[in-house]
């Protein structure tokens, strides 16, 4: 699964294998961060623009960065990136069949990194020695805004494997920021169901009940109108 809610047990599975993709036990340290995306731009009078201001700025403009006015300096970028804030850290092992399952509680709201990096005992150690991987999870319920999650674009996600007939599967749109407008539609051999979803902050979990209709197979779109181009 990569969509939780808060308090939520997130379960983790490990796998270990050596290049001829054999079951490889293996020691390993498991580092699990609170991801937000953190990002600063410089208006075209300096002013310092960020979080719920650009949020403003980019939900008004018809294209991000907005066009300056003539005799003043370009929108700037300062920074972007995402700020770690370490939630925990353990060390694992993986069993003799190179498998291994690791928890952790998701507390909060927000965008969870896991990354696993093995470093081999023997010294010197070169780079192709370290052995990394990682994935992330969205921690968010129906009410949620915002978790710290950019996309630069429109995006959705859905526990695919999670879908079945007669469930309620979750939905996260994602947009680069509140304000917008996206049209969520299911279709398949016909078009089971549009609404249309405004974005009060960059993500909204969207219920989507599973009925027979959509047996065996449906498309899940999302689109929304941004930077004058269609997403």
């Amino acid at each position: 699964h990569y969509l939780y809610k808060p308090g939520d047990k997130v379960t983790i599975e490990l796998e270990t294998l050596s290049a001829n993709e054999e079951a490889y036990p293996a020691d390993g340290t498991v580092i699990v961060t609170r991801d937000t995306w953190k990002e600063v731009w410089l208006d075209p009078k300096g002013v310092r623009v960020e979080g719920r201001d650009l949020d403003i700025v980019r939900a008004k403009s018809g294209i991000f960065p907005p066009t300056q006015e003539p005799g003043q300096h370009p929108w700037m970028l300062i920074e972007r990136g995402y700020e770690h804030e370490e939630i925990t850290k353990e060390t694992l092992k993986t069993g003799p069949d190179g498998k291994a399952t690791f928890n952790f509680a998701a507390a909060r709201e927000g965008y969870y990194r896991v990354h696993w990096v093995s470093i081999p005992t023997a010294k010197p150690v070169r780079p192709r020695d370290v052995v990394e991987t990682e994935t992330t999870v969205w921690v968010c319920t129906s009410s949620t805004a915002r978790i710290g999650y950019f996309h630069d674009g429109v995006e959705l996600i859905v526990d695919t494997e999670a879908i079945r007939a007669g469930r309620t599967v979750p939905v996260m749109i994602v947009t680069p920021s509140a304000g917008r407008f996206v049209l969520f539609s299911v279709e398949g051999e016909d078009i089971y169901s549009r609404r249309l979803v405004e974005m009060t902050g960059n993500v909204k979990l969207v219920e989507l009940p599973i009925g027979p209709e959509h047996i065996p197979n449906i498309f899940i779109t999302a689109t929304s109108v941004m930077d004058l181009g269609l997403h």
